[in-house]
């Protein structure tokens, strides 16, 4: 007897596993080449507007915008020029217009403005016109979008009023608030370090990550709770936002029965010293060591530090026009989609916007 209810969930399992190919490979191939700083409308932060009657209040109106830095375009068919006469300023007006398939800009709207990177001190500005949904990729956030020139100079869009500024990550395909920055630069400096000391901790026999502590002199091991945990993380990491470590085998995501996967904690990082003798007396002038007779592993160590990095980008929430209960970092979901340009360049140091 076939079981529809499982055919069906096989058939939508590869098919959300194709749409993640076309993402992938789409952003591969075209985000190098195109990318531009899209203005989006932050309709909840924009004064004057009456919800109520949906009409907009001129006197004290101020529109407010988000700007999305390194917006990925898959593809952009080539612009067209119209000069005409404007009866309205009494002269010869030059317009483009244009369309393009923009990619992870959740909900554009008509009225949101762009611009291409450009060198020099002047850009040409455009304006969105009509906004159509590819309807079949809603989990890709693809739209088409006409366009044509905006009645903006540089000026007059430095004068805007901005929310918030975000960044496309290509490694995790998703935008990131500025607010994330330094996190990212620490990855830049730190990580692929971090994970060339990590390999040096691979048991090639055993095939799994392990290492032992020196204290006074001995060799002690990690227990086996310790090594399923750090092993658990680096696998689930890997699986997200690939570290490219070495073969991992007979160990497992550890989740809890939620489903979630289960962290590794400081407190796991450090093995008991034996040696160690606590005072008889404790100072009160000395402060609290939660820490004290527990010596560190290093490989513990730097997975608990990549995990606590990486763990604000898996969990950040896209943001959608500011609301605090769309955006920032949210807790651990139980179904994540696999994500990805970055802010001056990547991880892997390829420049992402030029």
């Amino acid at each position: 007897m076939v079981d529809v209810l499982h055919q069906d969930m096989y058939a939508y399992d590869i098919y959300a596993e194709y749409l993640n190919k076309i993402e992938q490979y789409a952003l591969n191939s075209n985000i190098n080449s195109l990318s531009l700083r899209y203005y989006k409308q932050n309709f909840p932060l924009t004064l004057g507007v009456h919800d109520e009657l949906d009409v907009v209040v001129t006197d004290g109106y101020s529109r407010t915008y988000d700007i999305f830095d390194f917006s990925p375009v898959l593809q952009m068919q080539p612009l067209s020029y119209n000069v005409e006469n404007d009866t309205n300023n009494q002269g010869v007006i030059r317009k483009t217009q244009g369309t393009l398939t923009l990619l992870a800009v959740i909900e554009p709207l008509p009225g949101d403005i762009f611009n291409f990177y450009q060198h020099g001190s002047t850009n040409e500005f455009f304006g969105v016109d009509v906004v159509n949904f590819v309807h079949s990729v809603k989990d890709l956030n693809i739209y088409e979008l006409q366009f044509s020139t905006a009645n903006w100079d540089k000026k007059s869009v430095e004068e805007l009023n901005i929310n918030e500024h975000y960044y496309y990550v290509k490694e995790f395909r998703k935008f990131y608030s500025s607010a994330l920055y330094e996190d990212y630069a620490w990855l830049l400096e730190n990580r692929n370090t971090m994970l060339i000391d990590m390999n040096k901790k691979y048991d090639c026999i055993k095939m799994f990550y392990t290492d032992t502590v020196i204290i006074g002199g001995k060799d002690f091991p990690l227990s086996d709770y310790q090594i399923n945990r750090a092993n658990s993380i680096l696998l689930y990491l890997n699986e997200k936002v690939k570290l490219n470590i070495k073969l991992i085998v007979g160990k497992s995501i550890e989740r809890n029965p939620d489903k979630l996967v289960i962290k590794l904690t400081e407190a796991e990082c450090y093995i008991d010293d034996p040696n160690y003798v606590p005072p008889n007396i404790i100072d009160p002038n000395v402060p609290y060591n939660a820490f004290a007779g527990k010596v560190r592993s290093e490989l513990l160590n730097q997975v608990y530090l990549l995990q606590e990095v990486y763990w604000k980008f898996i969990e950040y929430q896209a943001p959608l026009d500011g609301n605090p209960d769309t955006t920032g970092i949210v807790e651990q979901r139980k179904v994540f989609k696999e994500d990805a340009v970055d802010i001056v360049r990547d991880l892997n140091q390829n420049i992402i916007g030029e």
